[in-house]
């Protein structure tokens, strides 16, 4: 419980979305106090511009943020951005620098957030986004459980790219169950799969609190192996298998490696 306990002492957590959906969400998760903010208030402008700034910081870059008018349409009124945030007094130099904060500005600015969107089935959402740009204390993980908390979700579909470090996190919560091996519907195809779980609300703080032991793999998949992604994506097809993407997500070696779980159909 000493993450928990280290959001509570030092971050707000903060809901930022569509007022309607509270009705739905556990405000309380863990016993933590949420922050809601409306994005449709003046007043909130700047901490908006900040969370569109954070998406672009967990590419490596503002510019790549998504546009404001994406983050409104899929995440904000559909359903809620959740994440930590600190008071600028507060921010360390180089985290403060990251950000291109009005002058003027004393209030909140985000260092995590993770956006999932319900879809048509009660209980299951589809991951939007999951940044973090503070490294080594477990944020990114301990945002993404307390946004499913507060969701009340009960499946997830995620897509994520092979080479994507995130792949670390997601494989923390659950095995990942891959719907698409190769994504002919993204802008990057052959390096961005779907995955997708279930989620037990009842066991999700033991993700936080418990030491996860890696499960034995099939084989490792090298990221960048198109010919095997491609028998993969054949085999999820036709039903002659299932695949898996199980913690620690990738290994480094020279190269990225995915632990992979294969589970012949009859």
């Amino acid at each position: 419980m000493s993450l928990i306990k280290h959001v509570r002492d030092n971050y707000v957590l903060f809901v930022l979305g569509n007022k309607e959906n509270i009705e739905t969400f556990c405000m309380s998760p863990f016993e933590l106090d949420t922050l809601f903010i409306d994005p449709l208030k003046k007043s909130n402008k700047h901490f908006v511009d900040l969370l569109i700034q954070l998406d672009g910081l967990g590419y490596g870059d503002k510019k790549l943020a998504m546009d404001k008018w994406v983050a409104l349409d899929c995440g904000m009124l559909p359903s809620a951005f959740i994440g930590l945030a600190k008071r600028i007094h507060d921010l360390d130099d180089e985290t403060r620098a990251r950000f291109d904060l009005p002058d003027d500005y004393n209030g909140l600015v985000p260092v995590t957030m993770y956006c999932a969107i319900p879809t048509s089935r009660q209980g299951c959402f589809v991951g939007h986004s999951l940044v973090s740009v503070v490294n080594g204390k477990g944020l990114g993980l301990a945002t993404k459980v307390i946004g499913l908390k507060i969701y009340n979700a009960q499946h997830v579909f995620g897509i994520a790219q092979y080479n994507n470090s995130a792949i670390k996190i997601h494989s923390r919560i659950a095995d990942l169950r891959l719907a698409s091996a190769i994504t002919f519907a993204h802008s990057i195809p052959e390096m961005t799969f779907v995955y997708e779980h279930d989620i037990d609300q009842e066991r999700l703080i033991e993700i936080i609190i418990n030491h996860q032991v890696p499960k034995q793999h099939s084989f490792l998949l090298r990221s960048d192996d198109l010919e095997r992604k491609m028998q993969m994506q054949q085999d999820i097809e036709n039903k002659h298998a299932d695949y898996f993407i199980l913690y620690p997500g990738q290994i480094t070696n020279g190269n990225t490696y995915i632990p992979i779980l294969e589970r012949k159909r009859q």
